[in-house]
């Protein structure tokens, strides 16, 4: 990272923003096209868990290519100035980069459970399979995971 004064170098603080924050975007490429999508997540064990239809754009890419970039981003606020030149912003982002596996059988199900957890408040499991086949699970490998801060965040 070029500006050391605005790492985050505390995992604990990290972990907060991949736990508390409600949604990323999930970066791929297409051959020499980038492609990126806003999605909900779960930070779980070490990894990000996604859930997305089983078809379309993003499962296409994915397949072909399973390296991702994911971003968060929280207390986002403009600081403003007399001066434009002078604005800024105020934020903790996360940037993730990994390896995705689309999940299947149990291993699918379980993740289910913990991703609606998180929005729903329980996990609504057990799920049959034949409920779930429309349904993709993606799990991302963390290869590299930074964090950074600029101004003062809001709480």
């Amino acid at each position: 990272m070029r500006r050391k004064d605005k790492e985050i170098t505390e995992m604990e603080r990290i972990n907060q923003i991949l736990n508390t924050t409600l949604f990323c975007h999930v970066a791929m490429s297409n051959d020499e096209t980038p492609y990126c999508v806003p999605m909900c997540f779960v930070h779980y064990n070490g990894t990000i868990l996604l859930h997305s239809a089983c078809e379309g754009k993003k499962i296409e890419i994915l397949s072909k290519n399973p390296r991702v970039c994911i971003t968060i981003e929280q207390g986002c606020e403009l600081i403003s100035s007399k001066n434009p030149c002078d604005y800024g912003m105020a934020y903790e982002s996360v940037m993730i980069e990994g390896v995705s596996t689309l999940l299947t059988g149990q291993r699918k199900s379980e993740a289910l459970g913990i991703i609606a957890s998180k929005y729903a408040g329980t996990s609504g499991g057990p799920y049959p399979e034949e409920s779930i086949a429309h349904i993709a699970v993606i799990q991302v490998t963390i290869k590299r995971c930074s964090g950074r801060r600029s101004g003062s965040v809001p709480s």
